[in-house]
Order: structure tokens, then C-alpha cells, then sequence
């Protein structure tokens, strides 16, 4: 029986649709929007090099890397949108 792959695409829509819900109430709702877009962007550009580089890594390690990802992209873009230079 094959392992069933981590579907990177879906948990990237999943992050973007997300995200947006627990950013700070005082980030502009365009800046909410980019922010949303680059962890979706980075999520799944993550998930594509991971089935790409490593076909053999478990379900679980590829999901662990991806929301790593996510939450990485989260809190440094929100820090930088406080900073006022992102754009």
C-alpha cells in the first residue's frame, strides 16, 4: 500500500484562507491580504521543494516543514508590516 502524500497545494490554500484571522487587528486589511498571499506563496514553494528534493520524507516530517514555514512568514511579515517596510 502507498503512503499517502502530504498535499502541499491544499494545506497552502488552507494557510491562506487562515491567516488573515489571526494577524493583529491594527495591520491594514491590504496588508493582511499580501501577508496571506507570501505564506501561501512561501508554503507551497516549501512543499514543492520537499516532493521534489525529498520523494521518501514521511507525510508528517513534510507537514511539520511546511507549517514551520508558515509561521516563520507569519511572524516575520507581520514584524516587518509593524516596521513599515515591506512594499
Amino acid at each position: 500500500m502507498t503512503e499517502e502524500k502530504f498535499d502541499y497545494e491544499e494545506f497552502a490554500k488552507s494557510m491562506y484562507e487562515q491567516s488573515p484571522t489571526y494577524m493583529p487587528e491594527d495591520i491594514w486589511a491590504g496588508d493582511k491580504e499580501y501577508l496571506a498571499t507570501i505564506i501561501k506563496q512561501s508554503v507551497q514553494m516549501a512543499g514543492e521543494a520537499l516532493n521534489n528534493d525529498y520523494p521518501n520524507l514521511d507525510k508528517n516530517d513534510m507537514f511539520i516543514c511546511a507549517q514551520s514555514v508558515a509561521e516563520w512568514t507569519y511572524y516575520i511579515g507581520v514584524d516587518i508590516i509593524h516596521a513599515g517596510i515591506h512594499n
